[in-house]
């Protein structure tokens, strides 16, 4: 199962419990940038209400 927004790419894996969290990356001349956390979207995608440190 492959869930995904604007910013963010959840992917389940063959061991369960353990998915691949990917954030869109946007480029431009100055450039890479991406959001690295959102935990409400984190919460919506993965179902896990985490304190990421």
């Amino acid at each position: 199962m492959t869930a995904g927004s604007s910013n963010l790419k959840v992917t389940d894996t063959a061991i369960p419990d353990v998915k691949i969290v990917e954030p869109d990356v946007f480029g431009d001349a100055r450039g890479y940038f991406y959001e690295s956390f959102n935990r409400r979207q984190f919460r919506e995608q993965t179902g896990l209400d985490l304190d990421f440190v």
